[in-house]
């Protein structure tokens, strides 16, 4: 774990953000519509398909043409469904594809958490591939 906090020293979620936006759209809905899109979602969208208590409240992506995205997204209704797009995107050979959405892999999806200050919530992970405990 002192290596991922010590990648989180000089990997900010923040300066990887490239635009974030808050759309009248449900979550699942968004993720579907961008999965067409070319992202890749990361972070808590991702971390909640590994573990089955994490709701992260926010649509996060990876997306390498994002100005394209957000031309799309901003002819959408402003709403309470935060989206947040990250780039470029963080392309691994072991990211998980569902039903054509891709997630990134799960190695990533901890090193994004802990990159983005949420390192704690990753404790299902941590012990999945690692069998450490936090």
């Amino acid at each position: 774990m002192g290596l991922l906090r010590y990648v989180a020293l000089f990997r900010s979620m923040n300066e990887l953000r490239v635009f974030g936006l808050n759309l009248a759209a449900k979550e699942s809905d968004i993720i579907a519509e961008l999965g067409g899109r070319g992202a890749v979602f990361c972070l808590g969208t991702a971390m909640e398909r590994y573990a089955a208590y994490y709701r992260p409240g926010e649509v996060s992506f990876y997306a390498d043409d994002w100005e394209a995205i957000k031309k799309y997204l901003d002819t959408a209704q402003p709403g309470n469904t935060t989206v947040c797009c990250y780039g470029p995107v963080e392309r691994d050979p072991l990211s998980v594809i569902n039903d054509e959405i891709a997630f990134t892999a799960k190695v990533q999806t901890v090193i994004d958490m802990f990159c983005d200050g949420k390192g704690a919530y990753t404790k299902p992970l941590l012990r999945e591939l690692w069998g450490v405990d936090m």
